[in-house]
C-alpha cells in the first residue's frame, strides 16, 4: 500500500512540474486573433540592433517616454526587442508581441508617447 501511494505521489508531482514547465515556457501569448494584413507605413520598419544592445531601459524611457509594451500593456519592455517605425523605435516585451505590432501597427501606435507628441 505505502509504494502505491509513493508512486502516485511521484505521478502527481511530475504531472505537476510538466505542466508548470509548459506554462511557463510559453511566454505571454496572445489569445486575441491577429490580422495578417500588412500596413502602407511597413517599409518604414526595420530591426537595427546597432547601437542598442543592453541599452538600459531608464535611457529608452527618457528617449521616447516608452515603459510599458504596447502589446501587453502594464508588462515592462525588454530593450534588446523592438522595431522602427515610422523612424520611432518601438520596444517590447516578448518576440510575440513585436510580431503582433507588425501585423496591425496602427492598432497600437496611439497609445505609444513617441507618437503622441508628433500629433501636437
Amino acid at each position: 500500500m505505502e509504494l502505491k501511494i509513493k508512486k502516485s505521489n511521484l505521478f502527481i508531482i511530475s504531472l505537476l512540474l510538466i505542466s508548470l514547465s509548459l506554462i511557463l515556457s510559453n511566454g505571454c501569448k496572445k489569445s486575441e486573433p491577429t490580422s495578417n494584413s500588412t500596413s502602407g507605413n511597413m517599409s518604414s520598419m526595420s530591426n537595427d540592433m546597432e547601437g542598442m544592445e543592453n541599452m538600459p531601459t531608464e535611457a529608452v524611457i527618457a528617449e521616447n517616454g516608452q515603459s510599458v509594451c504596447p502589446v501587453m500593456k502594464g508588462n515592462p519592455i525588454n530593450t534588446d526587442i523592438f522595431v522602427e517605425y515610422e523612424g520611432k523605435k518601438v520596444y517590447f516585451c516578448c518576440t510575440s508581441c513585436k510580431a503582433d505590432f507588425l501585423d496591425n501597427p496602427d492598432k497600437y501606435i496611439a497609445d505609444l508617447p513617441q507618437f503622441k507628441e508628433q500629433e501636437n
